[in-house]
């Protein structure tokens, strides 16, 4: 299959609730398909587009769904998941040179004169 349909926002059909970012497997038991892809409640995913829609899904929903849609997409090629090992870094303290502070002059109001 060339696409997949993936829900974009959350809803409700026949009893199943749909969240943000889940992959819709059967489609054909979504009421009104048509009317919801007008809603851009679900989304068309594509080979070409899967990247942009999971960082705008990223970004928007706070939802990762990039593996879940590289293995719909690519269902022959396997997806390793690789854990970031993020090396330990020591940050040094900021310096910050010490600012001599000069008190300012009280502003005094001006009289206006009638």
């Amino acid at each position: 299959m060339d696409y997949i349909y993936v829900a974009r926002r959350p809803f409700k059909s026949n009893g199943v609730f749909y969240e943000a970012g889940s992959i819709i497997k059967e489609p054909a038991e979504v009421k009104r398909l048509r009317g919801k892809l007008a809603d851009r409640k679900i989304v068309r995913v594509t080979k070409d587009n899967y990247s942009a829609f999971a960082s705008f899904m990223q970004d928007k929903r706070n939802v990762s769904i990039e593996e879940a849609l590289k293995k719909a997409l690519y269902p022959e090629v396997e997806v390793d998941v690789v854990s970031e090992v993020v090396p330990e870094v020591e940050i040094a303290p900021e310096v910050v040179p010490e600012v001599e502070v000069v008190p300012e002059k009280p502003k005094v109001a001006k009289r206006i004169r009638l």
